[in-house]
């Protein structure tokens, strides 16, 4: 279908030193980090028409706090069942994570044979991130390269389409960041007494107040991660 593009998104596991928010978001209280702490940050691919041949996800953190310091893999598990090839590369300078999963050089003029229902059931490939224990509370991003940023030849995301009369086409994608972020408290714990209660809400409405009749945030950045429960950015 003319104008159709796949999306590519990301996805975080929680565990023990973060949560994942009902929007995907991460939250990090950073008081629980440790030193060595990483986040498994898996790579998804929708794509409805099922006619990829080449999908190369170009993955970026732009804050040293947030360092890729390991190789991709790709997972067990995946939608394509179809022999393919799989290539990845790490750049610690740029901090970026490139992938290729492609059919193979021959035969040519196949597409990747999708096994599910969807494909994206299953992630294409994971890495980990780590995070460093004084990492700052603030809002953080991990995204994909849509365009170069470190360097005029930089490689970025794109999708190559095998059509039926086996002509090929690439595209960029359209793309989901993955946001993280921190604060120094537990989510809703405004006030970092350990007890999310009425006394939080109450400085919540008091906050609410005072950016609705344009006075100005009353919040440090903390209290303002910690407080922000649905991510709306207000």
């Amino acid at each position: 279908e003319e104008g159709y593009l796949p999306i590519m998104y990301l996805s975080v596991e929680d565990n023990d030193k973060i949560s994942v928010l009902p929007d995907g978001t991460v939250y990090i209280n950073n008081q629980n980090l440790t030193g060595d702490d990483s986040i498994r940050v898996n790579i998804y691919i929708r794509d409805d028409s099922k006619s990829c041949w080449n999908i190369a996800p170009k993955i970026k953190c732009a804050d040293a706090n947030i360092k890729f310091n390991e190789h991709a893999v790709e997972s067990e598990n995946n939608a394509y069942s179809s022999p393919h090839e799989f290539i990845e590369s790490l750049d610690e300078e740029y901090n970026t994570v490139n992938i290729t999963f492609k059919t193979p050089m021959f035969p040519t003029g196949t597409k990747l044979e999708v096994s599910s229902e969807n494909t994206d059931d299953y992630p294409i490939a994971y890495f980990n991130a780590s995070v460093n224990s004084e990492i700052s509370a603030g809002s953080y991003r991990i995204y994909f390269l849509t365009e170069p940023e470190d360097d005029p030849e930089q490689r970025i995301t794109s999708i190559s389409f095998r059509y039926d009369n086996g002509e090929s086409a690439t595209f960029t994608p359209e793309v989901k960041e993955q946001k993280i972020v921190v604060s120094d408290r537990p989510m809703g714990d405004v006030n970092n007494d350990s007890i999310v209660d009425a006394v939080d809400a109450s400085l919540v409405l008091s906050e609410y107040a005072s950016l609705s009749t344009e006075q100005g945030s009353t919040f440090s950045t903390e209290e303002k991660y910690s407080a922000n429960i649905n991510m709306d950015e207000f």
